[in-house]
């Protein structure tokens, strides 16, 4: 019983750790997107190319290029967007679960933004850049670090929530710098500060809505917000009217933490992106789309002359199908009424040697037709094949037709939507959108439209692969078709035929033959009574020749 107990705590506390996600992840989180050339910098410092599903660790970097990004998601659900000429560092990760955690990353240059989507308690998560440091619970900041007069540079904009940014102040003190929604904090290295805090002003609103519309509207990143807003970015900031708002940096103070409100709105807003709806979309999207499916559609421009070409071919085998045809089953027949009639006369001389009289030549005209039916169907499939294997009949060429078309159309439809796809896919990416449904349902529109209206369209190898496959097919049912009307003419006639022979066969060897001789040695009523019944014989074959 204590045992069973053990065993019992043991697999509670093993479930707990399972459920709670206590249990060591060998990563902090994974790359979801990748626009341009990025890299990454693990702990030995070897690099590789970053592409989507990649691993990041604790202590590797992440490095982009001109003209790139990277979307990273943590395993606590945080995501940042690295943006280009960047260099991300994740100092720290350390998972229990995802509400308890202890996480640190540098943002040495560039841009970059981040949402924290659960909430954390006091110091568990910080951003560090070259000259400030942010303790975060639950907010949207977006970061920019770089060259200003030749000294370095930190701005830190708010989009959500609240922060407190750890500095020091123009006196050379710690202090702790509270900042809300739709603000902007600056720093810069200057000389004989290590760490000189600047004060703080509101954004723009136009900058505000650009940032809030994040992967929607484009502009991940402030320096983008503001370009598209119309404000000088050389010039950046003025902060000269701003009155600063510092405390002096207290021990015991956590970061003031975000409203539930704000934080289920930034919880969602990835959500919110990849639904957004077609008239979300930028209208050079739906043109690279529509180019390409018209390129595709273009280029088959020539291919129903070779239909036509290929129908010709067709007419053609229909006639030479029909001069071989009337040959086969005519010769079919012939050949079967011959082979049939020897084998049944062979079975007739075994069947007298064991048989009285006349008894028998029902079941022998039966097998006649039998017989005569599987030799011309064998005979008629023979000669067809040698003759005729690589004609058409002439009645299936409509049937060869629409297949061949419908099976063009399909591949030029294929076609058509993969190129139309791969516009989308290459616009969005150019124009900053999430690759959606709605993007999709727009490629699929355009190339069906553009598709329908070039109808009867297709390539050449479509042409060839489909006419060459139905060819095949239509071979085989021809085949069949006149196997079967051979054997019905040849069965019908080897029959009759083979029954006329095997009448006057059997009448002549009675009549001749040791079964006479031995009738003759019979009194003269029982001869009268095998001749009626030898009569009556031979009249029922007739008439079961006729049925």
């Amino acid at each position: 019983m204590k045992k069973m107990k053990m065993v019992a705590i043991f697999l509670s506390i093993f479930t707990f750790f399972l459920s709670s996600g206590a249990y060591c992840q060998d990563h902090a989180g994974r790359i979801v997107k990748v626009f341009g050339e990025a890299k990454l910098i693990n702990i030995d410092g070897q690099e590789k190319s970053l592409h989507i599903g990649d691993y990041v660790h604790e202590g590797e970097q992440i490095e982009t290029s001109k003209s790139s990004m990277v979307k990273l998601l943590m395993n606590d659900d945080t995501l940042f967007h690295v943006g280009p000429n960047s260099h991300f560092v994740l100092e720290k990760f350390q998972l229990i679960t995802k509400s308890d955690r202890q996480a640190v990353y540098h943002l040495l240059k560039g841009k970059m933004r981040s949402l924290f989507t659960i909430k954390a308690e006091k110091d568990q998560l910080k951003i560090k850049t070259p000259n400030a440091a942010m303790g975060v619970r639950g907010t949207e900041i977006v970061s920019d670090v770089y060259m200003k007069d030749e000294k370095l540079q930190t701005d830190i904009a708010l989009v959500s929530g609240k922060l407190e940014i750890e500095g020091i102040d123009d006196k050379g003190q710690g202090s702790v710098y509270e900042l809300n929604a739709g603000e902007l904090f600056s720093a810069r290295v200057s000389e004989g500060k290590s760490n000189a805090i600047k004060n703080a002003i509101k954004l723009d609103e136009k900058v505000l809505q650009q940032l809030r519309g994040g992967e929607k509207s484009g502009k991940l990143f402030l320096h983008d917000a503001m370009k598209a807003a119309g404000q000088d970015i050389t010039a950046r900031f003025d902060f000269s009217s701003q009155r600063p708002r510092f405390r002096r940096k207290s021990e015991d103070r956590a970061p003031a933490s975000v409203n539930e409100k704000s934080l289920e709105e930034d919880k969602h807003i990835n959500l919110r992106e990849v639904s957004q709806s077609v008239k979300g979309i930028h209208e050079n999207i739906a043109d690279s789309i529509r180019a390409a499916v018209e390129k595709v559609v273009e280029s088959e421009s020539d291919a129903k002359a070779d239909v036509e070409t290929e129908m010709k071919a067709l007419s053609i085998a229909r006639k030479k199908i029909k001069e071989v045809r009337d040959d086969i089953v005519r010769e079919t027949a012939d050949e079967a009424t011959s082979k049939a009639t020897d084998i049944i006369l062979n079975k007739g001389d075994k069947h007298f040697s064991s048989t009285s009289t006349g008894t028998g030549i029902s079941e022998i005209a039966r097998e006649a037709r039998e017989t005569g039916s599987t030799f011309a169907k064998k005979l008629a499939i023979e000669k067809l094949e040698d003759r005729a294997a690589s004609k058409v009949q002439g009645q299936v060429e409509n049937e060869i037709y629409n297949k061949t078309m419908e099976t063009v159309e399909t591949k030029t439809m294929a076609k058509a939507l993969s190129a139309a796809l791969a516009a989308a896919k290459k616009s969005s990416m150019e124009s900053g959108i999430e690759m959606n449904s709605d993007i999709e349902k727009l490629a699929r529109s355009l190339a069906e439209a553009a598709t329908q209206k070039a109808s009867g369209i297709a390539a050449d190898k479509a042409v060839r692969e489909a006419s060459q496959k139905a060819m095949a097919q239509a071979v085989k049912e021809a085949s069949q078709e006149i196997a079967e009307r051979a054997a019905r003419i040849a069965g019908d006639k080897a029959a009759n035929e083979s029954v006329r022979k095997t009448q006057m066969e059997i009448r002549n060897r009675l009549m001749k033959g040791n079964i006479m001789e031995k009738s003759m040695r019979l009194p003269a009523s029982v001869q009268m009574d095998q001749q009626r019944r030898i009569d009556r014989e031979i009249q029922n074959t007739t008439i079961l020749n006729k049925e």
